[in-house]
């Protein structure tokens, strides 16, 4: 857990890097571009890894803060067990008092997982999906509108 120079958010939680390419808006993926460069900070490269000893990490931060999920992957990719996600939202409910950022581009297995879960209504989770504007989100995908009102504090 980091802070950071990422102008809309203060932290990231990085619980789980790496990713492989899904769409056109991964061509040009930040993420993969950093496992290069900065190869001892990530062994695996641009495998995707679980850090489960950063699960916890959110909780020793007192002080109300913004956490973008996953800034160096997609929680919702496939090679992520829905179990692990389990244990991310865990550390969300764990901390309210701390407002989560949560974007992918795999929409599908999101919806997939939320609608075999309960989620609270007071989650402090903002999930959005990257490269697409607001309203070309809404007409692309109308059910992700649902999950960013139960989810956004």
């Amino acid at each position: 857990m980091n802070k950071t120079s990422i102008a809309w958010t203060e932290r990231t939680f990085n619980p789980v890097t790496g990713c492989t390419k899904y769409s056109a808006g991964c061509v040009h993926c930040y993420a993969e571009t950093l496992t290069r460069r900065f190869p001892k900070a990530f062994p695996n490269g641009f495998d995707v890894t679980l850090h489960p000893e950063r699960l916890d990490e959110p909780k020793h931060v007192k002080k109300p803060s913004m956490f973008f999920v996953c800034s160096m992957a997609d929680l919702f990719h496939k090679d992520v067990p829905s179990e692990y996600i389990d244990r991310v939202m865990q550390t969300i409910r764990d901390c309210p008092q701390h407002t989560f950022q949560i974007l992918t581009k795999r929409t599908i297995r999101m919806r997939n997982y939320f609608l075999t879960r309960f989620v609270p209504r007071n989650e402090s989770a903002l999930i959005n999906r990257p490269g697409v504007g607001r309203k070309g989100l809404w007409e692309s995908n109308p059910w992700v509108v649902v999950y960013e009102f139960k989810l956004v504090k």
